[in-house]
């Protein structure tokens, strides 16, 4: 699955504490060779056609 960088990505990431990027990265790096990945917990938007969520952990997720 692509994984596409939106506008701000990058403030956004670096504001995160280091070991919630270290996490997302882990997560990202998993969705990249497999979108079916046990850990991402992959799901559809509800509202949307094409954007999807997946859990970096309990408290953080991130779209795709």
């Amino acid at each position: 699955m692509p994984i596409r960088r939106g506008e701000g990505f990058r403030e956004q990431f670096r504001a995160l504490p280091e070991d919630v990027r270290r996490k997302a990265k882990r997560q990202m790096n998993h969705m990249a060779a497999d979108s079916h990945h046990p850990s991402a917990h992959l799901k559809r938007i509800r509202t949307t056609e094409d954007w999807w969520e997946a859990r970096v952990d309990a408290n953080y997720r991130f779209g795709l």
